[in-house]
């Protein structure tokens, strides 16, 4: 009897740990999460803990669908690989890194510093990069030649960079379907 009673409560004890794992796990990325220490967005090998505010978030469409979010987590920063300096951009409605239920944009291209413009174009821009999650599907750069113009102001009083098309509604070609960044608001993090 004493066994059997030992066994049991070993058993309650053990589902109810895996559950309070499971929970603590599931709030660390949840869309209703707005802790600093909570949230950890991982564009390429960098991993960065950001509070969102009102003052981050996107306005973009793909094929045709306006996707505008206040309060989201967005970044921008500044990384060199293997001896390269790359400028990075991470906009993520939900914050999972690795999304399933909403929006997730990562913009990389080779740069020393942000700049106040640039012109990046597929294929002849060192190291740009487009990469747009929705939902569950992945889309990145297909245009041949195509290419995209941002301006870049900021950062301003809470060290946040306002990114946009240069002529305010910028395309292009993502997955086969054109992208459109009209602006994101990102905080600017050292690395």
């Amino acid at each position: 009897m004493i066994r059997i009673r030992t066994t049991i409560q070993k058993g309650w004890i053990f589902l109810i740990i895996s559950m309070a794992i499971v929970f603590f796990l599931r709030c660390g990325g949840d869309s209703s999460s707005q802790s600093a220490s909570e949230y950890k967005l991982k564009p390429g090998d960098i991993t960065v803990s950001v509070d969102p505010t009102s003052i981050e978030g996107f306005n973009i469409s793909y094929n045709g669908i306006l996707y505008q979010k206040i309060n989201a987590y967005a970044i921008i920063y500044k990384k060199k690989v293997s001896g390269i300096d790359y400028i990075g951009i991470a906009a993520c409605e939900d914050g999972l890194p690795l999304d399933k239920n909403g929006v997730n944009l990562k913009i990389v291209f080779q740069s020393t510093d942000i700049p106040s413009e640039i012109t990046l174009v597929r294929g002849s821009s060192p190291g740009f990069g487009i990469r747009l999650s929705i939902n569950t599907s992945i889309y990145e750069l297909s245009g041949a030649d195509d290419s995209i113009t941002f301006t870049f102001s900021g950062p301003d009083s809470n060290n946040v960079y306002t990114i946009r098309g240069k002529s305010g509604n910028e395309s292009i070609s993502v997955g086969g379907n054109d992208l459109t960044i009209s602006e994101i608001r990102a905080r600017y993090v050292a690395q």
